[in-house]
């Protein structure tokens, strides 16, 4: 492994890691945070209830005027209430004493006292009783109590941390009759709470504790994911190494596979230039010969020659000028495959016509008809042999009819130019039209329709070489269709 792909990996790795230890750690924050905030809201839903209860007794307590009881050795009474009917005996006789709201409501609160859930108690502006006085807290909270709204606020005492909320209440007609110093519906005092925190934060602590110990087991098993994609993207790394390596020692191994064959196929084209070489000039120089003597023979014996030899030696030249003609067509078949493709702006339209003139000469009963084609880039020469051949085929084989009739057209589509060559001549049946484009093949007989077949082979390799291609359609004495296509 190069270095820095080294240094790649290790980055994602430690990126990666960085990622998801601070999304656990933020996750955790995230519970962190609620639930000392549910400790928050937990401590002053239980100081509002406690709140509500209480004000809501001292408010029966208040309708009632205050609750008369029987005065005992515990409770004989309330020492601090000034009223006329304080004292009261029942037509059976019975001493009852009446007890003041706050009285009774101090009386209740202590007897609720739970050091755990919250105390609470009553304070007043101008307390009767000197235990109803307000502290310093309360004091001041009670400056702000006018509007009368709850007051809520978390402390630091030698106890511990502990929610101090304060509910205040007012004055009404029943209490003017023992506080004559308030008006009705002036702020008297509050009723006070304090709610220990310790016992919520122990809860939350344990909670918190469970979800630290779910995050710890997260964030291992992400660790350990994280570890294992990164060794397996470094095993992957090394894996697609080797392959590399592998792929560049077939490829190296190809490319030396290929120069050999390059080498061997360029040796075997000279040779075959070598063989064309010779063919084309010592097998011509033997036909050359032989046609010559054979009418030598012709001339200096003609008259002492019967029939049955003179047809021999008929033979003979005739033969010989079919064998130059095969070796000049095998000749033209290899150069087109070899010559190199000299493209430039071809005239198709002008180049038919060119052609057409040069057959009709040969064929005069033919008539040619040349729809508008349109130009093309390629080689001129080798255009050229293309539609030669092909008019000439189709005038060949079209001869026979009374009225020869050729059409050549062509369109452009696609960005290809398709041409055409139509004949009405013999035809023939297309299950053999897969070997008409082979070398030497033929689909008449030479008495018939004499030829090399070799042309279309020609014509076929020209229109390939040019990346196009060639196809024919035909049915036996309904003529044939040749259309190519060739690229714009």
């Amino acid at each position: 492994m190069d270095a820095g792909e080294e240094r790649s990996l290790s980055r994602d790795y430690y990126l990666t890691l960085a990622a998801w230890c601070a999304l656990i750690a933020g996750s955790f924050s995230w519970y962190y945070w609620q639930e000392n905030k549910g400790v928050a809201d937990t401590v002053a839903k239980e100081a509002r209830a406690i709140l509500d209860r209480d004000n809501a007794y001292r408010h029966w307590l208040v309708e009632q005027g205050g609750v008369y009881v029987r005065p005992t050795e515990k409770l004989p009474g309330d020492p601090y209430l000034a009223h006329p009917q304080r004292d009261v005996v029942t037509k059976d006789g019975l001493r009852l004493t009446l007890l003041n709201p706050a009285f009774v409501l101090r009386e209740v609160q202590l007897r609720q006292a739970d050091p755990k859930r919250g105390r609470s108690r009553v304070v007043s502006l101008t307390p009767l009783n000197p235990d109803n006085a307000a502290d310093a807290w309360e004091s001041r909270e009670l400056d702000h109590l006018a509007g009368g709204f709850d007051r809520f606020e978390i402390v630091q005492t030698a106890e511990g941390e502990e929610l101090r909320a304060l509910r205040p209440f007012f004055a009404s007609p029943p209490c003017l009759s023992c506080h004559a110093a308030f008006r009705d519906n002036q702020l008297a005092g509050a009723i006070t709470t304090r709610v220990p925190l310790a016992p919520y934060r122990e809860t939350s602590r344990k909670a918190l504790g469970a979800v630290a110990l779910g995050h710890g087991v997260i964030w291992i098993a992400g660790v350990a994911g994280i570890g294992l994609s990164h060794r397996r993207r470094r095993q992957h790394a090394a894996d697609q190494r080797a392959w590399t390596r592998s792929v560049e020692s077939m490829n190296a191994e190809l490319e030396q596979r290929v120069a050999m064959r390059t080498e061997e196929l360029t040796r075997a084209l000279r040779e075959l230039e070598s063989f064309s070489y010779s063919v084309s000039h010592d097998l011509r120089a033997p036909l050359r010969a032989l046609n010559g003597y054979a009418r030598l023979l012709d001339e200096s014996l003609g008259g002492r020659l019967d029939d049955e030899q003179r047809n021999m030696l008929e033979r003979i030249a005739r033969n010989a000028e079919k064998m130059g003609q095969l070796i000049d067509d095998i000749l033209e078949y290899a150069r087109a495959g070899r010559e190199p493709l000299k493209r430039s702006a071809v005239d198709l339209d002008a180049l038919a016509r060119e052609i057409a003139r040069e057959q009709a000469e040969h064929y005069p009963a033919a008539r040619i008809e040349i729809a508008p084609l349109p130009p093309v880039q390629g080689d001129a020469v080798m255009l050229r042999q293309v539609f030669a051949n092909l008019v000439a085929n189709a005038l060949k084989f079209s001869a026979r009819r009374e009225q020869p009739l050729v059409e050549v057209g062509g369109h452009v589509e696609n960005g290809f130019v398709h041409c055409f060559v139509r004949d009405n001549g013999a035809g023939f049946d297309m299950a053999y039209a897969d070997k008409l484009f082979n070398l030497f093949q033929r689909l008449h007989r030479e008495a018939e329709f004499p030829g090399t077949g070799v042309g279309l082979a020609i014509v076929k390799r020209i229109v390939e070489r040019h990346g196009g291609s060639i196809r024919v359609e035909a049915a036996p004495d309904a003529g044939a269709t040749f259309r190519f296509s060739l690229p714009r």
